[in-house]
């Protein structure tokens, strides 16, 4: 049976391939000239954007390198963007060394989000991040 450690890895390394082939699905599509449907349920259901619209543009501009507007998008998008990015790099450097030092960072991370403190600051970012995607009509 896998560990803990090794589990997290491979679905590190799932969630990364599988953010780089939206993208990369997306920006063949935009290059082709076709306009890809709304993902989003909730913008599509209630005309209303949900705290993370806009992510999917934003990680397309960070991958074409605009990372102003990655962020004015959604800064959630260009967050993500930049945790695709670090965690392959990661994930090999642990590997190289075989240390784990990616595993334990998350499980300090995780720790930290026990505090109801920690969830209060990230839910007003999330709320604020909303209003603003919101204000800008994404």
């Amino acid at each position: 049976m896998p560990t803990q450690s090794t589990s997290f890895y491979r679905l590190l390394i799932i969630l990364c391939l599988l953010v780089y082939g939206w993208v990369s699905y997306q920006l063949i599509m935009q290059s082709r000239g076709v306009v890809t449907t709304q993902v989003c349920i909730t913008k599509r259901l209630t005309n209303v954007p949900c705290p993370v619209c806009g992510s999917t543009r934003s990680l397309m501009a960070a991958a074409q390198g605009h990372i102003t507007e990655a962020f004015i998008l959604n800064p959630i998008g260009l967050l993500v963007a930049i945790i695709a990015t670090l965690c392959p790099l990661w994930l090999l450097l642990d590997f190289i060394r075989k240390k784990q030092t990616l595993f334990n960072t998350y499980q300090k991370a995780t720790t930290l989000f026990k505090k109801r403190k920690a969830w209060l600051i990230l839910l007003v970012l999330i709320i604020i991040n909303w209003i603003w995607s919101i204000q800008k009509g994404i």
